[in-house]
């Protein structure tokens, strides 16, 4: 069973996912949960970028989660930063 850990808002969630989000940690950048819009660019531009950089196809399921640093929400802004997040990773 993951550990649980208390949230400032006095919700219990597993200790990986606490990492996962890097609230409340030593990180500089706050990282904030993404809107729905948002992580659908994301997936969308990564997938696009990943296939124009490769020539491959690759499923949505093996597109990295959305992560957002709170600049922007909604469907461009996600799909510029799932490009973008694409490009660093095929490098």
């Amino acid at each position: 069973t993951p550990t649980k850990v208390e949230t400032k808002d006095n919700s219990t969630i597993s200790k990986s996912r606490a990492s996962e989000s890097a609230v409340g940690t030593n990180n500089e950048i706050e990282l904030k949960k993404p809107d729905a819009d948002y992580c659908k660019g994301w997936k969308e531009g990564y997938m696009k970028a990943f296939s124009k950089a490769t020539g491959e196809k690759i499923s949505s399921s093996d597109v990295p989660n959305c992560i957002s640093r709170g600049e922007c929400e909604g469907y461009k802004c996600g799909y510029a930063a799932g490009v973008k997040n694409a490009e660093r990773k095929i490098r």
